[in-house]
């Protein structure tokens, strides 16, 4: 999932992949994007803790939470098999 962050600086340095520069610029993009991700997420958790009693008074809600877990794979396998359609499809 970090691909993108990669390929968006590398474009901007205007430098290629294969090249040492390449992989700094996309190892920098890689790490500040994970660092990133771990904010956002740290600031999501501290601001729904004092909400949390609230959210799990709604008996309609725990079908949402109950499939929040299933819905992150099924992300991920979306990716996953695109990226074998699209390698498939290229050989033939």
């Amino acid at each position: 999932l970090k691909v993108p962050c990669a390929l968006d600086a590398m474009e901007k340095a205007e430098v290629k992949a294969d090249s040492d520069e390449g992989e700094v610029i996309s190892t920098i993009a890689i790490a500040t994007s994970s660092i990133m991700t771990i904010l956002i997420i740290l600031i999501g958790v501290i601001a729904i803790i004092p909400l949390l009693s609230f959210v799990e008074s709604f008996p309609q809600l725990n079908y949402a939470f109950d499939n929040v877990l299933p819905a992150l794979f099924g992300g991920l396998g979306v990716v996953y098999l695109s990226r074998y359609f699209r390698s498939t499809n290229n050989n033939n």
